[in-house]
């Protein structure tokens, strides 16, 4: 038997209003996280992986019109639960590291205040308990000196000690489920490598489970178990990592593999994908990569293609009516 699932997405849709019109920014997202998996969802910007984030968080933004499907986790169905219910997930079971750390910490208050007060938010602890816990994480996440750390402000902190904080703090409320942002667009290279070091080692060692939204396709191979690659607010692709980077189905997902640099390229060699991603108000009525493939007919921009898996690939699930040009599959299956 497999780990059991924390998340569920079933035919998840968000719908905006602008100008009297309504539109699904996120469309019928399905989606299972298992425990103790690195998910990654990939994408352009624009694709809808941070609102999809935020969703999951429950951070959603006022203008949102209506809500359709399920989001079960642990079986429970956040959908249904008042807003009162729903805010004790956020932080104490599921928590979120966005990609500017200053975006999580305040600048007039001490790391070790801000750790604690959420700490105790979150757990029925004392604050000399709260300080015990947070000195424990900060260490685990491989912070220098807790201590010094813990009374420090902000600003007296590097950008990739901020974000071991961050994480720290999220682990430090038992969160069972972690969305990390774009965790390492802010650092640099060095740190970069040692905060994705960071995110491997948590996993293995303590089995977090987290789910990483990505643009970049170098580290989604890195640390990702499993892909799911987000276009127009749909996921088009799914599978084991391995998988989906070395034989992709869906021609979008060819593109963003053609566009990375690779050895004895220069910037004339490499691909670019024709086109914008279209604002959700002008999204085409079947597939919405449909206005920039090469591949497209007048069914791609009329039907929705539907989830669909085939003899040819095995574990890898597409939304495509001719995947990689060939001929169009007919053998629907879900997205698990």
């Amino acid at each position: 038997m497999g780990a059991e699932p924390i998340l569920e997405l079933k035919e998840y849709t968000l719908f905006f209003e602008s100008n009297h019109v309504r539109y699904s920014i996120l469309d019928a997202i399905s989606l299972t996280v298992k425990r103790g998996e690195l998910v990654g969802i990939v994408g352009e910007s624009g694709c809808g992986k941070t609102m999809l984030g935020n969703s999951i968080s429950g951070l959603l933004p006022d203008n949102v019109k209506g809500i359709q499907g399920q989001m079960r986790f642990f079986g429970v169905d956040l959908l249904s639960l008042s807003a009162k219910k729903r805010n004790k997930y956020k932080g104490s079971k599921i928590s979120m590291v966005f990609q500017n750390p200053n975006t999580s910490l305040n600048p007039v208050i001490s790391i070790g205040r801000q750790m604690t007060d959420v700490i105790r938010q979150h757990q029925p602890v004392h604050r000399s308990q709260a300080k015990s816990i947070a000195l424990k994480w900060m260490s685990e996440v491989g912070l220098p000196d807790p201590e010094e750390v813990f009374r420090s402000y902000p600003h007296q902190l590097s950008g990739g000690m901020k974000q071991r904080v961050v994480i720290a703090m999220a682990l430090s409320c038992n969160a069972e489920l972690i969305i990390a942002d774009e965790p390492t667009t802010a650092l640099d290279v060095t740190t970069q490598y040692q905060i994705l070091q960071l995110i491997q080692k948590l996993q293995k060692e303590h089995r977090v489970t987290f789910l990483l939204i990505t643009h970049d396709m170098g580290v989604a191979s890195y640390l990702c178990d499993r892909l799911a690659v987000m276009y127009g607010g749909r996921i088009i692709e799914a599978g084991p990592t391995g998988l989906v980077l070395k034989q992709p189905v869906h021609p979008y997902t060819q593109g963003l593999l053609k566009c990375l640099p690779g050895q004895g390229k220069t910037v004339e060699d490499l691909y670019t994908i024709p086109g914008v991603v279209p604002s959700p108000v002008d999204f085409p009525e079947g597939c919405r990569f449909s206005t920039r493939c090469e591949y497209r007919n007048s069914k791609c921009s009329e039907q929705k293609p539907p989830w669909q898996t085939d003899d040819e690939h095995p574990g890898q699930w597409y939304a495509c009516h001719y995947p990689a040009g060939g001929e169009e599959k007919s053998i629907a299956a879900p997205f698990g």
